[in-house]
């Protein structure tokens, strides 16, 4: 009972009333050989935690999310109780999980020889994991189909960058020509028609300076 109590208080991160009740088992039966097998475990346990913190410290600092989605199950169990690691990769295994979702549409338009549409699935996945060696292999496998349509829209953002906005309208104008249903350049064109329209609205006129406060009024004199 005592074993179980220390199971349980281990399974809920409480490690200190574990070791209590490990205790108190080692009091109550010290040859008890089912001591042994639960030290062994925990320390089988503490061994495999520490392993997958250091796993998961590195690919995570170096935006590796791939790995660490392909490990999210082991990750997932042995980060049940930690209260930084286990936020972090649940934020890892949400954005991976959208960028699965994005090479998922990619697949299914290069299937229907949709290679723009394909291209912006790819380049709103870049959002989520711009560094994804899966993503930016099918990138640059795609790039020569669709090589004039991103220079245009490249062209465009670096115009509007400089706000020359009337030239970047010009470039996602011509992207769009090449793929009418694009969603980048539509949503470029109404971007950059939006500051064209600010730039050329009349500045409002000046406000008046305030007038001056009139003068006091000078008390009549005392009747001698």
């Amino acid at each position: 009972l005592a074993l179980s109590a220390a199971q349980q208080c281990a399974a809920n991160g409480d490690y200190e009333k574990a070791q209590e009740f490990v205790e108190k088992a080692a009091q109550l039966w010290p040859l008890n050989p089912a001591i042994k097998a639960y030290s062994d475990n925990m320390a089988s346990q503490a061994n495999m935690g520490t392993q997958a913190a250091l796993f998961f410290d590195d690919a995570y600092k170096r935006k590796d999310f791939r790995r660490i989605y392909e490990k999210r199950a082991e990750l997932a169990v042995a980060f049940l109780n930690d209260q930084v690691r286990g936020p972090e990769l649940k934020g890892v295994i949400e954005r991976m999980a959208r960028v699965e979702i994005y090479l998922a549409q990619e697949s299914e338009l290069l299937a229907q020889n949709n290679a723009f549409a394909a291209w912006e699935a790819l380049s709103a996945a870049t959002s989520f994991s711009p560094d994804d060696v899966e993503l930016n292999q099918r990138m640059a496998r795609l790039a020569p189909r669709v090589a004039d349509f991103v220079g245009r829209l490249d062209q465009a953002r670096r115009y509007e960058d400089g706000k020359n906005y009337a030239a970047s309208l010009t470039s996602f104008l011509a992207a769009q020509d090449l793929y009418p249903a694009s969603q980048i350049a539509r949503v470029g064109v109404g971007r950059v028609t939006e500051s064209i329209m600010d730039q050329l609205a009349p500045e409002p006129p000046p406000e008046a300076p305030p007038a001056a406060p009139a003068p006091a009024a000078t008390p009549p004199a005392a009747c001698p």
